[in-house]
C-alpha cells in the first residue's frame, strides 16, 4: 500500500484540514518524507493557499477550528502552521 492510500484509509478520503472531499493530494510536512505520520491529505484548495499566502482567504481557515483537535500530529502541526 502506497503513502497516499495509506493516507486516505487514515482520513476516510477528505482533505484533513477542511474536510473536503475534492482533488486530493499528500502534503508532505515534513519535507521529503515517505512516513505517514509526517504527511497529511488535503484538497487543491488547502494546498493553493498554503503554496500563495497572497491568496489565503481567512473564511476558508475557519475549518481549523476542528481539525486542530485531531489526533495525528502531521494535522496539528499544520493546523498550527496555519
Amino acid at each position: 500500500m502506497n503513502i497516499e492510500q495509506k493516507l486516505r484509509e487514515r482520513s476516510g478520503s477528505a482533505c484533513e484540514l477542511c474536510g473536503s472531499t475534492d482533488k486530493l493530494q499528500v502534503y508532505a510536512v515534513v519535507a521529503d518524507s515517505n512516513d505517514i505520520d509526517k504527511n497529511v491529505l488535503i484538497c487543491d484548495t488547502c494546498v493553493e493557499q498554503i503554496l500563495v499566502p497572497g491568496k489565503m482567504d481567512a473564511n476558508h481557515w475557519r475549518c481549523l477550528n476542528t481539525s486542530m483537535w485531531s489526533t495525528v500530529p502531521a494535522v496539528q502541526a499544520m493546523a498550527w502552521r496555519l
